[in-house]
């Protein structure tokens, strides 16, 4: 690339021949930029290094590919403070954030990006650049630092329930526009090249070490591989020995399935952030996502299909959905055998058809296939369905759309004995003598398995049996407690990460600090619920062997209770 540098001040003439072009490789004539210069209002600065006698960014420095004006992020101060001195003298790190110091300082101020400073005449040739204090600490050394530095200059941060983070900062009229979403997670640094490939492409410069999100990261990669990958070489064919015939003349030319596919994804990506719903595309695997990601995708996926529906028929969005939902549903054939998709579809229906909550919402799931499907292909995948359930099914699908199925409400009168048993039967104790549940088993639960003297064996005995079933409740207990603990504490490790960011503020610590605290409490109810369970289940075989030691007791005798520690129960 030609490293060709315009500015503001218009005192030099443009024909000069002091003037002079560094040539990268990028085959462009001199006399080619002359007679571009004379149609810009511009002129091009010298690019010689030592013409410079006061601060190099003392004026506006642009490279000859920027056509538009620099982002609010790039812009760069011309004022000067501080010493000025020659490059050559200062004393600076040879790397910045893992890439070339010189180079990030050239390609942030300049648009010099393609500078190759470990070759000795390149270093050679701008050693003697006077550079001021200012400019230094601006574009390099306090670059990105927030005491003092230009953080605040060059990249947005954006506030968020986990305090304030970095976001990310490519300008909008580069790759997606994130518009007010920018994206807070999965930050990646911009490099040189990638700048230098957005300044080529884009006639643009984006300051490198900017972080930009996965989307943009995607993007600028794609820019660099189109960039470097070299033109195919036209092959010499005889076109007298091809069967071209008239129909092949007019085939559609090939086009790459990634370009076609990347095209695709960033105009979903505009249209989900428009839609005010980010980071919509995955970046790991389906299997490798956490319950809560998994959710999230879900609710994602359901508000674009709203608003898709509601931008393709905004007068009648219900009704057009209803279509949709029942073009999901369709198959070219019910016959069984006949469809591939029929057992994944009919499965689906028995499965909801099965957890639905009374005989209102089965009929409802039957009407979605009871015009399609026979019953006697239905009665395979829910087994015991009467033809009564079926031909309901059948009738409700016949009605109009708007119609609801008749309620009818059932009176009856107040048993209060009947209720107090309906209340005690589904709030009873899930604790028998002996029960294939462990959960359920007394003997197995209250045996030592130390102790001998203190256990009973379950496999022996009038009432051997084995533990090879589970409670659906008992388990739902222990699931739910899990996934509680499981966010809580997934919450506390995002907030600890972020309290050890060295821009992490007070807030962040307090916030950290009051959710870890409700972790720990989290922990503690935990524990102390299996504890209150302990107990019940000791007090309910207590009262047993009470009740058969009272049935027993002959006349003159009596029993006394002297262990109180049944009264002091975990708080």
């Amino acid at each position: 690339m030609n490293v060709n540098i315009s500015r503001t001040d218009a005192r030099d003439n443009p024909n000069s021949r002091d003037r002079k072009v560094i040539n990268n490789g990028m085959v462009e004539n001199w006399e080619k930029h002359q007679k571009v210069d004379q149609d810009e209002t511009t002129e091009r600065a010298s690019d010689d290094p030592e013409n410079t006698e006061n601060c190099y960014f003392s004026q506006v420095r642009k490279h000859v590919l920027e056509k538009h004006d620099r982002p609010i992020k790039s812009v760069v101060s011309t004022k000067c403070s501080g010493t000025v001195s020659k490059l050559g003298n200062r004393k600076l790190v040879e790397k910045m954030d893992g890439q070339d110091s010189l180079s990030l300082l050239f390609c942030r101020g300049a648009g010099l990006c393609d500078l190759d400073f470990s070759k000795q005449e390149v270093l050679n040739q701008w050693n003697d650049v006077k550079i001021c204090d200012h400019h230094l600490n601006e574009l390099l050394v306090k670059w990105g630092k927030h005491r003092g530095g230009y953080r605040g200059k060059h990249m947005y941060r954006k506030r968020t329930s986990y305090g304030t983070q970095y976001a990310c900062s490519m300008p909008s009229t580069v790759g997606d526009n994130h518009y007010h979403h920018r994206p807070t997670r999965e930050l990646q640094p911009l490099t040189i090249a990638e700048s230098n490939a957005i300044l080529i492409d884009r006639n643009i410069l984006v300051h490198p070490g900017i972080p930009i999100c996965s989307a943009h990261k995607t993007f600028v990669q794609e820019l660099i591989a189109t960039q470097s990958t070299p033109p195919p070489k036209k092959a010499k064919i005889d076109y007298a020995e091809c069967d071209d015939t008239e129909e092949s003349v007019f085939d559609q030319p090939y086009l790459p399935p990634g370009n076609k596919a990347g095209n695709i994804k960033r105009s979903f990506i505009n249209f989900a952030n428009n839609a005010g719903v980010p980071r919509t595309c995955s970046i790991i695997p389906w299997d490798k996502m956490k319950i809560t990601t998994k959710e999230r995708k879900a609710s994602a996926a359901r508000r674009l299909i709203d608003t898709m529906l509601n931008l393709m028929v905004p007068d009648q969005t219900e009704d057009f959905q209803k279509l949709v939902e029942k073009k999901f549903i369709q198959m070219d054939s019910w016959t069984t055998g006949s469809s591939e998709k029929l057992d994944i579809i009919m499965s689906q229906i028995a499965a909801q058809y099965f957890v639905a909550e009374d005989r209102n919402t089965r009929i409802l799931i039957l009407s979605l296939i009871a015009n399609s499907v026979p019953l006697a292909s239905v009665e395979k995948y829910i087994p015991g369905l009467t033809s009564y359930m079926y031909h309901k099914a059948k009738k409700f699908a016949r009605r109009k759309r708007g119609t609801q199925l008749e309620t009818h409400a059932v009176m009856e009168r107040y048993n209060k004995e009947a209720v107090e048993a309906f209340i005690g039967f589904i709030t009873r104790l899930h604790v028998k003598q002996t029960s294939r549940v462990a959960d359920h088993c007394a003997v197995y639960a209250l045996s030592d398995p130390d102790d001998s003297a203190l256990a009973e064996s379950c496999s022996i005995g009038p009432d051997a049996h084995t533990h090879n079933v589970k409670c659906d409740r008992c388990e739902r207990t222990k699931a739910i407690l899990d996934v509680i603990e499981e966010h809580a504490r997934e919450f506390v490790d995002e907030k600890k990460k972020d309290v050890e960011h060295p821009d992490a503020d007070d807030a962040d610590k307090l916030f950290f600090s009051k959710h870890k605290e409700e972790l720990e409490l989290i922990e503690k109810y935990k524990k102390n619920i299996f504890e209150m369970k302990k107990h019940l289940l000791r007090a309910a075989v207590t009262n047993d062997e009470r009740n058969t030691i009272i049935e027993d007791l002959r006349p003159g005798e009596a029993l006394i209770t002297l262990d109180f520690a049944q009264k002091f129960l975990p708080k």
